[in-house]
C-alpha cells in the first residue's frame, strides 16, 4: 500500500513551540527547491494584487541565502518581464528593484544577478518574446535607473545591459 512515513525526515519541531517558525524559515532557505517556489509565488501573487509590501514581506520571509540570490533574481526576473500587462510588470520590476534598495538581497549580488539574466536567460526568453526588447527599454529600464541613482550599479554598467537589448 501507500505509506506516509515520515521518520526519514528527521525530528520535526511541534507546531505550537517557540522556535517552529524559525525551523520552518531556516529549512525554507536551505532548500532551493522552497525559495524557487516561495520566489515564483510571491511575484505571481504581485502581478495580480500589486500589494508590493506583501510581496517583500514574504520574500523577507524566505531569507534567500546569498549564493542563491543572483540565480533565483536572473530567474523571477524572466518570469517579471512574462507577465501579461504592462501594469503588472511595471509593479513586478519594481519590486525587483526593492529586493536589493532594501537590503532583502545582497547588494552584491545585484551585479551577478543582472549578468545572468541579460547573458542567459534574456537571449531564450526574446526568441518567445519578439517584444522584450520594447518592454525592456519602456518599462524595466526606467526602473533599473533607480539602481544607478542609488548607487547600487554603475551608469556604464547598465548602458551596457541597454546595449543587449536593442
Amino acid at each position: 500500500g501507500d505509506r506516509s512515513d515520515r521518520s526519514d525526515r528527521g525530528p520535526s519541531t511541534p507546531q505550537g513551540s517557540p522556535g517552529a517558525d524559525r525551523d520552518r524559515a531556516s529549512s525554507r532557505a536551505s532548500d532551493p527547491t522552497k525559495v524557487r517556489k516561495g520566489l515564483v509565488s510571491a511575484v505571481k501573487e504581485l502581478a495580480v494584487s500589486h500589494d508590493m509590501d506583501e510581496a517583500l514581506r514574504r520574500t523577507t520571509e524566505l531569507r534567500i541565502p546569498p549564493e542563491l540570490q543572483a540565480s533565483e533574481f536572473a530567474h523571477v526576473f524572466s518570469q517579471m518581464a512574462e507577465q501579461g500587462s504592462d501594469a503588472a510588470r511595471r509593479v513586478c520590476f519594481r519590486f525587483g528593484v526593492r529586493l536589493f534598495t532594501d537590503g532583502i538581497l545582497a547588494k552584491s549580488e545585484l551585479a551577478p544577478a543582472l549578468d545572468k539574466f541579460f547573458s542567459v536567460s534574456y537571449p531564450d526568453l526574446h526568441m518567445d518574446m519578439p517584444a522584450l526588447p520594447r518592454i525592456m527599454r519602456e518599462e524595466c529600464f526606467p526602473v533599473l535607473q533607480e539602481l544607478v541613482s542609488g548607487g547600487l550599479i554603475s551608469a556604464p554598467k547598465l548602458e551596457a545591459y541597454w546595449d543587449q537589448v536593442r
